[in-house]
């Protein structure tokens, strides 16, 4: 497992974009939390200070801090079950295995369905749940945080977060291989999704259920912010949206999946910044949009290349929708710029639609730098979405001489 995420990691390394500049999940503060993914097995979970873990069984409740000592393995039902508020689950690095089974059977469930009050600021770590129905199920679980978990080979979702699961935040986690979603949120409970794998499963990140009548962004907040996750090879979609909205979507690497971004039924106000997204068939789909609220995107500052369709974009249903692909600081980057109908002046986003504005004024080329500005890397000058040496316009690094032809030497 561990070779994997190593292979993956050197992926992220080449493709994650920040600003006009590339960088590593060890320069950037927001990813620099990956490499704990490559530590948190094998570094030991003990509870430290002569502390004694209580003795765990499949199917029991846990009601106080618990360190797991053992594997719990083919249980029959679900894997462990957690009531109380404030408590911890340290699996450290031990497997928590079911025997499949039907919608109830979950690897850890935190549950608390009305009237009674939401659990509260469970933490769930260092686990690795599979063959369950769902590897973990939130409902009534305000505040959870789930991390550093490998949560793989379920027969319907890796994590599902459900009604009154509010403020949840899911980080540092391999999700692979379910047959479902790798993280399904449901019924519009605001989550934080960062520096996660989401890898192999039907469906990456879906959600569903979301806040609705939003008008304006200045008296919203974002309900989800996914921020640096690599979202690879899911055989529907990367990330998919079903009447959901408020949506920060930035720094994740999105690639060879069916859809990359599957925005349907979207509404509110939504940013879409900074993201790779390639090699998908399409990169970005956005179609269906809510007929009665006020539906913003924005895409600005995306690399988005090598996809079958790049993006498409067909808004008919009604209401009022705007979507923004460009702004004064830049659009994105289009692979198949210079062969798209628009060029050299802009880049026409396939598709159609009443509300839409289905166009971006302002491409950038591949290092991210501005139409009409020099690159970082000299003599470079960024024209009509390509990079070409330009000395004359951009100069040359010390030591190095403007020649006729644009090229230093």
């Amino acid at each position: 497992m561990k070779k994997v995420i190593f292979g993956v990691l050197v992926l992220m390394s080449i493709l994650v974009i920040s600003g006009c500049d590339q960088f590593t999940p060890t320069d950037d503060p927001q990813l620099s939390g990956m490499r704990l993914i490559l530590q948190r097995f094998g570094e030991g979970g003990g509870g430290g200070g002569g502390y004694i873990p209580p003795a765990v069984g499949c199917g029991d409740t846990i009601t106080e801090d618990t360190i797991l000592t053992d594997d719990l393995l083919n249980c029959p039902g679900n894997g462990l079950v957690i009531e109380n508020d404030d408590v911890t689950l340290d699996c450290d690095g031990h497997i928590i295995s079911g025997q499949g089974g039907g919608p109830t059977i979950r690897g850890i469930q935190v549950l608390s369905a009305e009237p009674n009050p939401p659990i509260e600021n469970v933490i769930i770590k260092n686990c690795i749940i599979k063959n369950f129905y769902h590897g973990i199920f939130l409902y009534g679980a305000s505040g959870a945080n789930i991390l550093d978990n490998e949560i793989r080979d379920n027969h319907n979702d890796g994590i599902w977060i459900g009604w009154r699961s509010d403020n949840s935040i899911v980080s540092n986690n391999l999700i692979e291989k379910n047959e479902g979603n790798g993280i399904s949120i449901d019924s519009g409970v605001p989550v934080d999704v960062f520096r996660n794998m989401i890898i192999n499963n039907n469906n990456g990140l879906v959600i569903s259920g979301g806040t609705k009548y939003l008008e304006d962004k200045e008296d919203s907040y974002f309900d989800y912010n996914f921020v640096g996750n690599y979202i690879s090879n899911n055989t529907d979609g990367g990330f998919a949206t079903f009447y959901a909205g408020k949506i920060n979507f930035s720094r994740n690497i999105v690639v060879n999946n069916a859809d990359g971004l599957r925005l349907r039924l979207i509404y509110a106000w939504n940013e879409f910044t900074y993201n790779t997204i390639s090699n998908n068939d399409f990169g970005i789909r956005v179609f269906d949009s809510e007929s009665s609220p006020t539906c913003h995107l924005a895409f600005v500052m995306n690399r988005i290349s090598d996809n079958i369709v790049n993006a498409y974009s067909d808004m008919n249903n009604g209401g009022h929708t705007y979507i923004v692909w460009y702004n004064e600081g830049g659009g994105n980057y289009w692979s198949d710029f210079v062969s798209n109908p628009g060029y050299p002046l802009y880049y026409e986003i396939s598709g159609g639609g009443q509300y839409t504005n289905n166009r971006d004024y302002n491409p950038l080329c591949f290092d991210m730098t501005l139409g009409g500005g020099c690159s970082v890397t000299k003599p470079l000058f960024c024209e009509s979405g390509e990079l070409i040496e330009d000395c004359q316009a951009c100069g040359c690094n010390p030591g190095f001489e403007c020649q006729s032809d644009g090229s230093c030497e």
